[in-house]
């Protein structure tokens, strides 16, 4: 199973594209497990994750 992580500033609308890539991955039959952070975290979990996406906007 692949491991993917968004991470942005709040995680409000980052939620909703993790909702949407898991329902995207579930009629696709894709294991995989999607999760949303924000940007404090980042550096603490990136680890133990395959792939990060940082919405537009995101870094500063």
């Amino acid at each position: 199973m692949n491991k993917i992580l968004l991470c942005c500033a709040a995680g409000m609308s980052t939620s909703m594209v993790v909702q949407q890539m898991e329902k995207s991955a579930r009629e696709k039959y894709i294991d995989v497990e999607i999760d949303a952070i924000g940007l404090d975290e980042f550096s603490e979990q990136i680890p133990a994750y395959d792939c990060c996406l940082l919405p537009a906007g995101t870094a500063n």
